[in-house]
């Protein structure tokens, strides 16, 4: 695929589930001490808590079980430290992205649905070659200027400006792969996401 055809698809940030997040960014402080934070936000559709990390190029989602029935507990219960659950892209037509997943042997686990991380936005959860990936919908229009006589208006949540955070590096990215292929080697994509 050229680069030209991939320019409606963007990653906005890595998905890691784990047990507690406040023991989990205790724990890896000299990984993740420096990085900013959001705010520690409940999703009861999604059944987490989540929390957004940076630092200033690379976005993590931290994922932690929201309930007892929370789709992240059948992955912690096999792996007890937590790790990486899904890559996250920016689309720009979520049905059209959901559609070319499902057309290329993928399947569905989350259909589209608004979601409060992200201002309301549509969000979808895919399984394409054993590999679990959120689909977020881009907004339909971009922010409009603000008046200098007016005061911006708050955002809905601090993750919104993770969208504006430059791609990852090259580096990262073979990184987070090799990381993917490392758990599926060890676990079977069939019993990891057994829960979806």
């Amino acid at each position: 695929m050229s680069i030209s055809r991939m320019r409606d698809i963007k990653i906005n940030h890595i998905g890691l589930a784990v047990p507690s997040i406040a023991d989990f960014l205790e724990k890896n402080a000299p990984f993740y001490g420096g990085f900013s934070r959001g705010p520690l936000v409940a999703n009861p559709t999604q059944r987490v808590n989540e929390m957004f990390i940076t630092d200033g190029a690379t976005v993590i989602e931290l994922l932690e079980p929201g309930d007892e029935e929370s789709p992240i507990n059948g992955f912690l219960k096999r792996n007890r430290f937590g790790g990486l659950i899904h890559v996250a892209f920016d689309v720009d037509d979520l049905d059209a992205w959901v559609q070319k997943i499902e057309t290329a042997g993928g399947k569905t686990i989350v259909s589209p649905t608004p979601d409060t991380a992200f201002q309301n936005r549509r969000i979808a959860f895919v399984i394409l070659n054993g590999q679990v990936t959120e689909l977020i919908e881009r907004a339909a229009t971009p922010p409009q200027a603000v008046d200098d006589q007016k005061q911006p208006a708050p955002r809905a949540r601090w993750s919104t400006w993770s969208t504006s955070l430059p791609l990852l590096s090259v580096t990262v990215v073979a990184a987070l792969v090799a990381l993917l292929l490392m758990i599926t080697a060890v676990t079977p994509p069939a019993v990891l996401y057994r829960e979806f």
